[in-house]
């Protein structure tokens, strides 16, 4: 299925799903497709007859899209529970299946747009996910860490060489000044950005928890705000301006010496997600995101001190 094309369903399939969402008389439902790729998935949303939007729910089309279907409803259900997290997270309705595929239902949130630029909202939502979410790690021991060192092993034969040599010199970088540290880590969502977040009555409300994981470095998700436009513009983005010293000391203080190397952890672990989002579905997508994060990873090695 591509973006924007038709797709035919058979009548009792779409009756078989309002039940399972419960789609009250009268509901109708909008059907979206998502970018094809290896988590491609697509959305639904779910109007009353007064128009209004009330639930979406997304159903897994690609192979990889289960797994990010299943992360998203584990990591709403822990945050929802959060006091200082309520109302600035969906809400988990139901989690059912539907012609052999995950469906999940989440409950809609504030359509008030948010600007592209990082400012009091941003700051004050990763300020509270990280007070909520924090744990500390030796660099070496984080979940971070094992993650990015297990992914990269399992890759290591379909990695083109050019890529190889980037990920050993970010990861001799990154040992040689951090090993032995002891870091705080958090929850990232990992794809923090103006698109996925909308202005609530609480503050900054954050949706599409997707590819949310645990124990990863403080900044990650500034660091995301700032590059994915970065990536989609084709521009040089200032990571290292006044906003990242002022979040990074509050929460971790005295730490600026790291901030470069916080950033080069950032770049190997974004662009070795769309590497293998890109090995897993050649066929599609465009590398424009990541011939960017190869660039930028690219310069940051050159910067980055031993």
């Amino acid at each position: 299925m591509r973006a924007g094309g038709k797709v035919w369903l058979r009548r009792d399939a779409i009756d078989n799903l309002k039940n399972i969402l419960h789609a009250a008389d009268g509901a109708a439902l909008a059907f979206s497709l998502g970018t094809p790729g290896a988590y491609q998935k697509a959305t639904i949303q779910m109007i009353n007859a007064q128009g209004q939007i009330i639930a979406y729910a997304k159903i897994a089309v690609s192979p990889r899209a289960p797994e990010a279907l299943e992360t998203e409803r584990r990591f709403l259900e822990r945050l929802r529970v959060v006091p200082a997290l309520d109302d600035r997270v969906p809400k988990v309705l139901h989690w059912a299946e539907w012609e052999h595929k995950p469906v999940l239902l989440i409950s809609a949130g504030p359509t008030k747009r948010v600007g592209y630029r990082f400012g009091a909202l941003q700051e004050t939502f990763l300020l509270l996910l990280a007070s909520q979410t924090k744990q500390e790690h030796r660099w070496e021991e984080s979940p971070f860490w094992k993650n990015l060192c297990a992914t990269l092993n399992r890759l290591k034969a379909q990695i083109p060489l050019q890529w190889q040599q980037r990920y050993e010199q970010a990861r001799d970088r990154l040992m040689s000044r951090l090993a032995g540290y002891v870091l705080p880590f958090y929850v990232a969502h990992r794809d923090f950005a103006p698109w996925n977040a909308r202005q609530g009555g609480r503050g900054l409300y954050v949706f599409d928890w997707e590819m949310a994981k645990e124990g990863y470095p403080p900044l990650y998700d500034f660091f995301h705000y700032l590059c994915i436009q970065a990536a989609l513009r084709g521009a040089r983005t200032p990571v290292f301006d006044p906003s990242a010293v002022r979040l990074l000391e509050k929460i971790w203080p005295n730490s600026e010496e790291f901030l470069a190397h916080l950033y080069l952890s950032y770049l190997a672990d974004q662009s070795l997600f769309y590497l293998e989002a890109r090995l897993l579905a050649p066929e599609v997508g465009e590398d424009r995101v990541l011939g960017w994060l190869g660039r930028e990873l690219d310069r940051a090695l050159l910067e980055t001190p031993a």
